[in-house]
């Protein structure tokens, strides 16, 4: 399902589910996939680039040092380093919000300017740069993923940080001075 499709949604929300934060040696390349999880791929050190297949062309899209993409779709798409890199990776899915959810978290985010605008556009990759921590933020729910216990305050906990993540997005994307060229 694309992001936006989502974004009126009040039974569902986007919860992270994968995520890794390791260094990739030079010359790796992934095979070309695609999943339904929406991923938030940062560059720590280094540089990478992503190829995404998009109307059944080839896009490459490089990612540089304190930089990140957000693939809002289920697109095709492979990692390719030709340097060291160190990659923050994270991975949302849609999901069922639970019944005695008070927390809606999609008519929030579709009340962003910033995703509206990204909407407007019609882009289904996002390349910014890091002007507001988002890696920090992408950490911390890398750190409440890594415990085991399935609680209703952890729930919370995990939305309270996405809707976090994507208010960094959003300062990302108006930092950048509203300059389109800046975006893919």
């Amino acid at each position: 399902m694309y992001f936006f499709d989502l974004l009126d949604s009040e039974s569902e929300t986007i919860v992270p589910v994968e995520f890794y934060f390791k260094s990739f040696d030079q010359d790796f390349s992934m095979q070309m996939h695609s999943h339904d999880n929406y991923e938030f791929m940062y560059a720590e050190s280094g540089n990478f680039c992503v190829s995404v297949i998009e109307n059944g062309e080839t896009v490459d899209y490089d990612v540089f040092e304190g930089g990140f993409i957000f693939i809002l779709s289920p697109l095709p798409h492979k990692l390719v380093v030709t340097e060291p890199v160190k990659i923050c990776n994270l991975e949302l899915a849609h999901k069922p919000l639970p019944q005695d959810c008070m927390l809606r978290l999609m008519p929030i985010l579709s009340s962003f300017e910033c995703i509206q605008q990204i909407k407007k556009g019609g882009q289904k990759v996002v390349v910014l740069n890091d002007t507001e921590n988002l890696l920090t933020t992408m950490l911390r729910i890398h750190q409440i993923l890594k415990t085991k216990f399935d609680t209703p305050e952890r729930f919370y906990q995990l939305q309270a940080q996405v809707l976090s993540l994507f208010i960094d997005l959003g300062n990302c994307y108006y930092n950048s001075k509203y300059n389109i060229d800046d975006l893919y």
